[in-house]
């Protein structure tokens, strides 16, 4: 299957004056905001770590698909859609694009799919398929298969469900920082502790939805239970914190960083206690200056070759398998495919 890197660029512009009362800055903007439960109702292999090689058993916390709809049908609004989920496959953004592009008239360039890379959702089909260092069984394959279509059907469903919640609200921004995050690669590396926040309230100033990111790994919890990890304890205490309001979160650029104080097995108290940070820090966002934004979203899409520097032989194949385990197999399934 060919594939292509996408780059997808959603803007809002703010003012950049200092203004006493953010709520009353902005001009409305209508916004709407949905959630839907992705939770599966059956046993299923969950991505992230290749060591879990049998179905899920059991559910430590549900998880979901959660979308803010930006925009008038007269501006052309645009979709940002959050999954709890280690990835979204291409093929099905692509399939959620166009169903929304025939429905509703949404631009490819105004929908965006973000996920929080919790490595304790389901396995998708298309994503890390090699992972497990052997072939997947085909009773395993069947729940992998049923769940990515209904995963395909969820998100086509919270997105309308979001266009249709849409009504006049007023957007702000700011950016905190969050400190449990560490390099995984180089003792004392970078990482990004930065925490932006797109906050969206009603005219009344109350808050509706809140749309936050962190570029730390989502790998507190590798049990075979499902769950969202720090993210998903995040998204519940921001919601605890602000009834009827809807909270978004997705990773940022955070390959090389994992939380501290790194993978906890089935530790639950630490991932809530994370995700407990993320909402502290959002309330202290919200009673402090956020930057108000004054113009619906705009979006732009490129995609563009991203060509390996030098081709794997056959050969180099071939003296990987000799290698065995996680790398022996990736390696035959690349001759196979050769062949």
């Amino acid at each position: 299957m060919k594939m292509w890197p996408c780059a997808l660029l959603l803007t809002l512009c703010s003012t950049g004056r200092a203004m006493a009362a953010d709520s009353d800055a902005a001009s409305p903007i209508d916004v709407g905001a949905a959630a839907v439960d992705i939770t599966p109702d059956y046993p299923i292999r969950l991505s992230g770590f290749g060591f879990r090689r049998t179905e899920s058993e059991g559910v430590t916390q549900r998880i979901w698909a959660k979308a803010l709809a930006i925009g008038s049908e007269e501006q052309g609004p645009a979709l940002l859609l959050t999954v709890d989920n280690v990835g979204v496959p291409a093929w099905m953004v692509e399939e959620v694009a166009g169903r929304l592009k025939r429905q509703r008239g949404i631009l490819r360039e105004r929908f965006a799919v973000t996920f929080t890379h919790t490595h304790t959702a389901p396995m998708l089909k298309g994503i890390l398929s090699t992972l497990f260092g052997q072939p997947v069984p085909p009773e395993h394959q069947q729940h992998i298969d049923q769940y990515s279509k209904e995963l395909t059907d969820k998100l086509e469903r919270v997105s309308l469900a979001a266009l249709k919640d849409r009504r006049p609200a007023r957007l702000s921004w700011g950016v905190g920082r969050v400190g449990f995050s560490k390099n995984r690669r180089t003792k004392g590396g970078p990482v990004d502790q930065d925490l932006p926040l797109l906050a969206v309230k009603d005219l009344d100033g109350k808050l509706r939805a809140a749309y936050v990111s962190f570029a730390t790994h989502c790998v507190t919890l590798s049990n075979n239970q499902i769950s969202g990890d720090w993210a998903g304890y995040a998204q519940e205490a921001i919601e605890r914190n602000h009834p009827g309001a809807v909270a978004l979160v997705s990773i940022g650029c955070g390959a090389d960083s994992n939380p501290i104080p790194g993978v906890q097995g089935d530790k639950v108290e630490i991932a809530a206690e994370q995700g407990g940070e993320i909402a502290a820090e959002v309330e202290r966002l919200l009673d402090g200056f956020l930057a108000p934004i004054t113009r619906p979203a705009t979006g732009r899409l490129q995609r563009f070759k991203l060509p390996l520097a030098e081709l794997p032989t056959r050969e180099m194949w071939e003296d990987r398998v000799k290698l065995g385990q996680y790398i022996g197999y990736h390696a035959q399934v690349q001759l196979d495919r050769l062949s």
